[in-house]
């Protein structure tokens, strides 16, 4: 086949816009030396300015912000042009507390040149680009995604990347994030060549993505090599002109090297060590179709070379070519295909390995000899002089050039991406680095500049100064002036921390060897920093050398102490608590974070990432190292993480000991790998209840005389972080009760070795007390060395030299909390251990015997434990003013009700003149409503973002009275949307009402949709929030109590984020809770990602009722009940309809009333009860309707710990499933009568017909539920109920007299449902009163009550207790 050689339009245009550039008539010249120069000049550049930036390091920073936006549009003959001075270094620093993208660009016919951008969030966001060149850039360090094309709406053309060094992305983390999702933008006709990607990170990571719909692009000659996704992943182009993916080296990617969808052209690339598959053909967002692999060359991937998905199921004419490749997988798969394309056609291609395929012309002759270099990474697979490879391809389907853009001999075909011609590779040598060996001063390595040490020597004036709350406003800026020996003394008092600039302030405070400096709290007195309450920052930012800062509480804020930079310091005696992220941070990109001391201090109640001690950064882009962390408490961690104390990759040479930590969410200890160097110590900790691993280490370790208790996962867990397990002793740990395993040990099988395992105790009688994950001795490491270890429970693997215990009692002295694990005088670890591995002294910090070694934790020297009792607080009981005191929130004061108030009607118009910021008069007024004032808005867009100032933080609080509420609303039958930010910096609206009622809007983007900070008799109805980055509403201020709040006829769809939540309802743990509201007839639909419930109403919550509302597709349950506390009303959830969710349908704990509801196609359980955060009791699952869910259409898990549980009159259709699942059954249970489809462990069930025999319509999702008459569930159900179910899903009377089993009453006369039949829409709203006694003031149909809810629960206890089985 002839090759012909295409340049796409594309091309022709970059060269005649690059020749205008060159050489067009300038209009004028702008230099700029200094920040504010260059942001001058930038708002100054029209068609064919040119901007030229002198060496320097240049902020963003300005008008207390950091956002900066970019509009320039040029013209093809004059584009504008900002570059760095001809070989001079110029930086462009972002926010390194990530507040802001380090530049928001639109621009057309535009030059970005020679600049290196560092920190900030994302690094250059585009929200438009038509022919544009970015070239000799260097962008790292982000807190997100390096270069993102992926604005809604947009199509980016013509653009070119070239010479772009990116690294040390987080987030996201992409290098190149080209296009969106389902093809809502895209990039076309584009140029991406010659640049450097590597070291990405977090939640993905790729390396080049291009998105789908994106089409007639080049992605050539890039490197692109330790990243976290695929190296370049090309999803479809929908018009069909295809991608073309070239010439490009990628190694070591975590994920898959190339992965592909449709429409692309894959040809003479090296993919090399993929930690997924090489090349990865995969449906997503589309079909593999029209795909053309030709001349590659993978090695070495530890999925398989080539892996393939679903080819099969488009049609015959899908294209696929797999031509003249080289599948090096030895001892693995070469080509995997599952679901094969049996009409794909084969030519030429040369393996190693296992072959799973419908292959033709594909012969098994290649070796890792056949190529010139492969002793280590990046291999050179340039054909050695007698490789298989050369002479061996099909001419068929063949290219002109090879990798290193050499002809090819048109004589013969070689295999591969190499084209052979000399004994020695004639091209780039595979190394970091640009492919062509570019190198300019943009793409040097900029660190951090190093502080200097302040002179030891001078003499100081050693000054001690003394702060009270009377001038606690100039604290913190005198902080900033305190000198080396200087001593701060802070009296009794809460500080707020903030400054002239509000809430954010950063310390710096630089002492010397002989002089730290000391901030402390005033010996005896207990002084408080409070951040802002509704997080806006962190409470204290800090950089520092040889301080210390003692004895004082910090509460709130964002994270609690952010540490920047810091060596030499002590931060003793401390209470972080009730943060919004982590509470103690060291995790700056770039820190040097060197002889630190963390003691006594007690953490509680974190959330977000929720670390107690978050140390070092992900990927070595900061160390902590030569420090300790010692005596310190931490509990209650939350949400989307929160490890107790966590020690990131390539930190090292640290001790980590005698901290208590318990009831965590991540692992209560979690370090990464020290690469080589010094070890962490992890030595007499204690740790219970975590919902992970106990303790979780890599590489680089030594774990020793550590007690952990119920750990979630594993007690100990060793696994392959960035490196796989090596240099790690275990050894006189006791572990008690894990969920799953004691020991657990992954990925053995790549370990180097030196895993020691001596004299443990390792007791999880009902589950394992070793597992591995390769369960046989081929697969360890050489220097993998096990004894003396004594267990109860089950083993996975081959192990030596372990011994049976007798039983916990037996061998332990258990203490009344089941936290003291001390040896028996009897117990069989006395003298049991190995004398060639101990510890010299035990947990108590008591000196071991040197001739009886116990094994476990500790040495037995008496019969009672002659040390420190375990509990919940510092180990060995220390105490101090820092960590006592009650915690008490803000109080909003309510206007006096009887006052006269004027009722003003306010209207705003969308006219309003934008270029004068009129807009604002919006929010001014939204902001200054007084009780029963009413704001009307009219049709129109209105955006969040703060005019003149970039910020789009809106924070409003309107506060009426009973008698005169406040009415936020749009006009009748308008069109009102608010809009927030598309890159999700902000909350669309932050909201504090009382009183007060937000009605009709349509809600998008933004980070969460409404955030309710403080809220009370409040009324949302009629919305729309769709598209925010995470949750769409959430009530979850840590403190705060919502009361009598109503969402009514909200609609939410697609969220995003780590939480994706439609409704979060109340905190983890009650720290704030909801009671007496009402959720209904809402409808939420397509969350994402992290969690994704549809609504949650988090523990302490009571008296609520969320019913009719439709909830469907969602990745978290459909509704999610915590448990309210013991003696206070229940949550009573009815007449609901969920479907499609990605976990459990319906999820309770207790206190709760479960009825009239229909669940349908849940992937895990229907209705799951199980505990969370409290206890199961006082729960009713009465007359619902579940069918087709994947594991059981209803689940209850340890009920065996509760009480007070009923379950009667429930329709559980599991056809060839499970109806009725029990895990530790509680035998007190009360059952009536269920009818079922699928096995049931449970007692009174009736056997039901089947779904088409028993309901009215089951053949399209949502089902029309029905039942129809003389079916099984007619007239069946225990009439005892009738007092709690009276009306069905339908709100029609149920008969006192005939009970139908399942969500709907048959009603006589009516063999079709009588109601609303379901779909993919919100319920139409009923007259029927809630059965409660709230008053819901502002509601028009609500504040009638038939039934007080604690009545309605003792009747229902009565019932429950005086249930006759019949």
């Amino acid at each position: 086949m002839k090759c012909l050689t295409i340049v796409p339009v594309f091309i022709l245009l970059s060269i005649l816009f690059l020749s205008f550039h060159l050489s067009g008539a300038r209009a004028k010249q702008y230099t700029a030396t200094t920040s504010d120069e260059l942001w001058s000049a930038m708002s100054a550049l029209q068609s064919g300015d040119e901007l030229v930036i002198k060496a320097g390091i240049y902020s963003t920073y300005g008008a207390n912000t950091y956002w900066r936006n970019i509009q320039k549009y040029g013209t093809v003959d004059q584009p504008i042009i900002v570059r760095a001075a001809t070989g001079e270094k110029v930086v462009i620093d972002g926010d390194t507390g990530a507040s802001q993208n380090i530049l928001n660009l639109d621009v057309k016919n535009f030059v970005l040149k020679g600049i290196e951008f560092r920190y900030g969030s994302r690094g250059l966001r585009f929200q438009g680009a038509e022919n544009v060149v970015l070239e000799d850039l260097h962008i790292h360090d982000t807190s997100d995604v390096g270069v993102a094309m992926n604005d809604a709406g947009v199509t980016y053309d013509n653009v070119t990347i070239r010479h772009v060094q990116i690294h040390g992305t987080h987030g996201t983390g992409e290098c190149f994030y080209l296009g969106c999702n389902s093809d809502s933008c895209r990039l076309t006709n584009s140029l991406i060549e010659y640049n450097w990607c590597y070291d990405t990170c977090c939640e993905q990571g790729d390396g080049i993505e291009v998105k789908r719909g994106s089409y007639n692009n080049v992605i050539r000659h890039n490197v692109i090599h330790d990243v976290h996704y695929p190296g370049i992943f090309v999803y479809g182009a929908d018009n069909g002109i295809p991608n073309i993916v070239e010439g490009n080296l990628i190694w070591n990617s975590m994920d898959n090297g190339i992965q592909i969808t449709a429409n692309a052209i894959v040809r003479n690339n090296v993919v090399l060590a993929s930690q997924g598959h090489g090349i990865a053909l995969y449906p997503n967002q589309g079909n593999v179709v029209n795909v053309t692999l030709m001349h590659n060359t993978v090695v070495g991937a530890k999925g398989a070379c080539l892996s393939t998905s679903a080819t099969s199921t488009v049609s015959t004419d899908n294209n696929l070519i797999y031509a003249n490749n080289v599948f090096n997988c030895e001892g693995g798969k070469a080509m995997w295909e599952s679901g094969p394309l049996k009409q794909g056609i084969y030519e030429g291609n040369l393996l190693s390995g296992y072959a799973y395929s419908v292959i033709t012309n594909t012969y098994s002759a290649v070796s890792m000899s056949d190529f010139a270099n492969v002793t280590a990474l990046p291999y050179d697979v340039y054909p050695s002089s007698t490789s298989a490879l050369i002479g061996k391809g099909s001419s068929k389907y063949t290219v002109a050039y090879d990798f290193n853009d050499k002809p090819r001999n048109p004589n013969r075909v070689d295999v591969g991406a190499y084209g052979y011609s000399t004994s020695k590779n004639p091209g780039f040598i595979p190394k970091p680095g640009f492919k062509d060996g570019f190198q300019s001063t943009a793409q040097t390595t900029s660190p951090k500049p190093a502080r200097p040490v302040p002179d030891d020597n001078i003499k100081y004036s050693r000054n001690t100064y003394i702060v009270t709350p009377r001038n606690a406003s100039t604290l913190f800026d005198f902080m900033n002036t305190l000198q080396p020996g200087d001593t701060l003394l802070i009296r009794e008092g809460v500080y707020q921390v903030k400054n002239k600039f509000g809430w954010l302030v950063k310390i710096k405070a630089f002492g010397s060897p002989s002089n730290p400096i000391t901030v402390a709290a005033y010996p005896g007195e207990r002084v408080i920093f409070e951040g802002d309450y509704y997080a806006s920052q962190n409470i204290i930012n800090m950089e520092v050398m040889y301080f210390v800062m003692r004895g004082i509480e910090m509460r709130y804020g964002s994270r609690g102490l952010r540490i920047f930079n810091a060596q030499h310091s002590i931060f003793e005696d401390l209470y972080v608590h009730h943060t919004w992220d982590a509470a103690v941070t060291f995790n700056e990109r770039g820190g040097d974070y060197q002889n630190i001391t963390l003691r006594h201090i007690r953490v509680a109640y974190t959330h977000g990432t929720g670390e107690c001690f978050y140390l070092g950064c992900v990927g070595d882009t900061c160390t902590f190292y030569d420090s300790i962390v010692e005596n310190n408490v931490c509990e209650y961690t939350c949400c989307t993480q929160g490890d107790g104390i966590e020690i990131k990759s390539g930190s090292y040479n640290n001790i980590i000991r005698n901290n208590v930590i318990h009831d965590t969410n991540y692992p209560g200890i979690t370090t990464y790998e020290t690469r080589g160097k010094p070890p962490n110590i992890i030595e007499g900790n204690i740790i219970w209840n975590t919902n992970e691993n106990g303790i979780q280490t890599t590489e680089g370790a030594i774990v020793r005389n550590n007690i952990v208790i119920n750990a979630g996962i594993s007690g100990i867990a060793v696994q392959r972080g960035f490196l796989y397990p090596a240099r790690v002793t275990i050894e006189h740990n006791t572990v008690i009760n894990s969920k799953f395993a004691c020991l657990r040990l992954n990925d053995l099988q790549g370990s180097p070795g030196d895993i020691r395992v001596v004299n443990n105790a390792f007791y999880c009688e009902n589950n394992y007390a070793y597992y591995e994950n390769y369960a046989s001795n081929d697969n360890k490491p050489k220097t993998f060395y096990s004894a003396n270890n004594y267990y109860l429970g089950q083993i996975f693997g081959k192990i030596s030299d372990w011994r049976k215990g007798n039983s916990l009692t037996d061998d332990f002295v258990v203490s009344a909390g089941g936290l003291d694990y001390y040896p028996t005088s009897k117990s069989i670890l006395r003298g049991a251990g190995n004398s060639s591995a101990t510890t010299l002294i035990d947990f108590n910090e008591k000196a071991r015997s040197k001739s009886v070694i116990d094994v476990g934790a500790y040495q037995y020297s008496t019969t009672k434990n002659p040390g420190w009792v375990v509990k919940p607080s510092f180990k060995y009981d220390y105490t101090s003013v820092a960590v006592t005191g009650p915690w008490s929130k803000p109080t909003q004061e309510i206007p006096d009700d009887n006052a006269k108030y004027p009722h003003n009607v306010y209207h705003i118009y969308k006219e309003i003149n934008n270029k004068n910021c009129d807009r604002e008069k919006l929010w001014t007024i939204m902001s200054n409503l007084l009780p029963g004032d009413t704001l009307i808005i009219h049709n129109g867009t209105y955006t969040t973002n703060v005019c003149g100032h970039g910020s789009w933080y809106r924070n409003i609080k309107a506060v009426g009275t009973p008698k005169h509420p406040i009415t936020i609303k749009a006009a009748e039958g308008e069109k009102v949307i608010i809009e927030g930010d598309k890159d999700a910096s902000q909350n669309i609206i932050n909201f504090s009402l009382y009183y007060a009622s937000f009605k009709g809007f349509e809600l998008r983007y933004g980070s969460i949709g409404l955030r309710l900070y403080e809220c009370q008799h409040a009324v949302f109805e009629d919305l729309e929030v769709h598209h925010t980055a995470e949750n769409a509403i959430s009530a979850n201020q840590l403190g705060a109590e919502y009361v009598d709040i109503t969402f009514r006829n909200v609609r939410v769809h697609h969220t995003g984020g780590n939480a994706g939540e439609c409704f979060y309802l109340g905190c983890n743990y009650g720290q704030c809770i909801m009671r007496d509201s009402l959720i209904e007839n809402n409808y939420c639909a397509y969350t994402c990602c992290g969690q994704g419930d549809g609504i949650e109403l988090k523990q302490g919550s009571y008296n609520n009722i969320i019913r009719n509302n439709v909830v469907h597709d969602t990745n978290y349950p459909g509704i999610t009940l915590y448990s309210s506390d013991e003696g206070l009303a229940p949550n009573i959830v009815e007449g609901n309809i969920i479907w499609n969710t990605n976990e459990n349908g319906l999820q309770v704990t207790g206190g709760a009333v479960i009825r009239n509801n229909i669940v349908m196609n849940a992937r895990l359980s229907g209705i799951a009860v199980q505990v969370n955060q409290g206890k199961i009791r006082d729960l009713s699952i009465v007359h619902n309707t579940v069918v087709n869910a994947g594991f059981a259409c209803l689940g209850t898990y340890n009920t065996n710990t509760g009480k007070q549980l009923v379950i009667s009159g429930n329709a559980l259709y599991c056809e060839n499933g499970v109806a009725i699942y029990e895990n530790q059954p509680n035998p007190s249970t009360k059952y009536g009568i269920n009818v079922v489809r699928g096995t049931s462990s449970a007692p009174f069930t009736v056997l039901g017909k089947g779904l088409t025999e028993d309901f009215e319509n089951a053949t399209v999702v949502p089902y029309n539920l029905y039942p129809k008459k003389n079916g099984a569930l007619y007239n069946i159900a225990n009439t005892t109920f009738f007092a709690v179910v009276d009306t069905d899903f339908n709100g029609k009377q149920r008969s006192n007299q005939r009970m139908d089993v399942g969500a709907y009453q048959y009603i006589t006369g009516y063999d079709s449902n009588p109601g609303w039949i379901p779909s993919a829409s919100p319920r139409p709203l009923t007259a029927a009163p809630p059965k409660k006694s709230s008053k819901f003031i502002l509601s028009d149909q609500s504040n009638a009550s038939t039934t007080n809810v604690p009545m309605l629960f003792v009747i229902l206890l009565s019932l429950i207790v005086s249930f006759i089985i019949f």
